[in-house]
């Protein structure tokens, strides 16, 4: 999971939580930040909340985890537990001033939900979205902002020799589905 950050760094997630991208190395540079009071575990995905300066990552332990990360003070808070709502793939939408989070179970009647937070991280709307059983259970997605909708960007699959992504664009107030293609890797 990536996330465009302050002054234009680009996050990353790894195993131990998130950190800044070195594409020089190419590496993951851990954050500066004092560890938050319950370690991550199992993060999967995160965003960048630029009006409240704060990094989200969402966290599959445990019942599920929403924390919170302050860029200005580099302390974490548990900001929410989404239990079994906990999200694959997250997105602070600027122009909406709103996080949202995509739920998927393939075993659920409705595999994909999309979840919009309050600023405290409790979950406000839920809208269902009619997509593809395109990916599985826990692999890598991507939800990012794009115009005044979000464009989702599904784990990658090898076609020919190429790896092809599913993407869909969302209207993130409605949950249609403007558009869906794929990125070919």
């Amino acid at each position: 999971s990536y996330a465009l950050g302050p002054r234009g760094y680009v996050l990353g997630l790894g195993s131990t939580g998130p950190g800044l991208v070195d594409f020089v190395s190419p590496t993951l540079l851990p954050l500066p930040a004092a560890p938050p009071s319950t370690p991550f575990s199992f993060a999967n995905t995160m965003a960048y909340d630029s009006l409240r300066n704060r990094l989200l990552v969402s966290s599959f332990g445990g019942g599920g985890v929403l924390y919170s990360g302050s860029a200005a003070t580099l302390q974490w808070s548990e900001l929410a537990n989404p239990n079994v709502d906990a999200p694959s793939a997250l997105a602070y939408h600027p122009g909406l001033d709103a996080l949202f989070g995509l739920r998927i179970d393939p075993f659920a009647p409705q595999p994909y939900v999309l979840h919009r937070y309050d600023v405290s991280g409790q979950i406000v709307q839920s809208l269902p979205l009619a997509l593809p059983m395109v990916d599985y259970y826990g692999e890598p997605q991507q939800l990012l902002p794009l115009g005044n909708r979000l464009a989702y960007v599904g784990p990658g699959r090898a076609k020919l020799g190429l790896t092809v992504r599913h993407c869909f664009v969302i209207d993130p107030t409605t949950g249609d589905i403007d558009s869906a293609g794929v990125l070919l890797q």
